[in-house]
């Protein structure tokens, strides 16, 4: 199967998927205004709806991260007290 054949295949099972990624749009994400991406806001919506909890997700990941990353380093690179960032370490 050819890229074209694939691109068509795909147009043809899911209308409009094709229309965004044709029409010059750099963004992985566009938002309901041409040219703009998601806001942060109408992305939690949508992955809440399909069952995807952000915050324990993001919670999960700073506290995985703060036991690999110096709390220093960590705090320098996300603007908090370090503090913070050594609690998440323990």
């Amino acid at each position: 199967m050819t890229d074209n054949e694939a691109d068509d295949q795909i147009a043809c099972s899911a209308p409009g998927l094709m229309e965004t990624s044709k029409g010059g749009n750099t963004w992985l994400f566009s938002g309901a205004v041409p040219g703009q991406p998601f806001s942060a806001e109408q992305l939690t919506h949508r992955l809440n709806a399909l069952g995807i909890r952000i915050r324990a997700a993001r919670n999960t990941t700073l506290i995985d991260l703060a036991s690999e990353v110096p709390a220093v380093v960590l705090s320098q690179l996300l603007g908090l007290h370090v503090r913070t960032t050594t609690d998440w370490a323990r």
